[in-house]
């Protein structure tokens, strides 16, 4: 099986846990992650186990990934996404292979000029993707954060 990386781009406002959830654990962000973009538009919280990234009109947004790679696992992102014309403008969170076999899970919000907002996905194996999915939201992405999961392993996506 391939090792993955968790990678998140170009995202509005985004609220990231550092992966772990004992509620008395004080593991750092940059223990498990690591900036690889944008980086003054990243700020910590919480004692660094939370980061917001931030979207500036003019200066772009922020990125980052994972510092070990995964064979399976669960995340949870919170995420808020423009809500004025943002075409042009990808958030997204998705996970990555580092093989010449390429696999990727995306989940991603295309900007776009005003509603419906959509859910994209798509999912890529061995190179191949064409598995791409637009869902209608029943929620405004734009006026709060939501919460978005990803549970994968070898066998299944979820």
């Amino acid at each position: 099986m391939d090792s993955w990386v968790v990678a998140v781009i170009f995202v509005f406002l985004l609220i990231v846990s550092s992966g772990r959830t004992s509620a008395d654990d004080n593991t750092s962000f940059y223990e498990n992650y690591k900036l690889t973009w944008g980086f003054g538009h990243a700020l910590l919280s919480n004692q660094e186990r939370e980061i917001q990234l931030s979207l500036y009109s003019n200066s772009g947004g922020a990125g980052f990934e994972s510092k070990v790679p995964y064979a399976s696992g669960f995340f949870h992102i919170r995420m808020k996404i423009p809500d004025k014309n943002s075409s042009g403008v990808v958030t997204t969170f998705y996970i990555t292979s580092r093989s010449d076999n390429h696999d990727e899970i995306d989940i991603e919000m295309l900007g776009n000029n005003g509603p419906p907002c959509k859910l994209h996905t798509n999912l890529f194996t061995n190179g191949r993707g064409n598995r791409e999915q637009r869902l209608n939201l029943w929620f405004d992405p734009t006026k709060d954060f939501h919460s978005y999961r990803l549970l994968w392993n070898e066998h299944q996506v979820v």
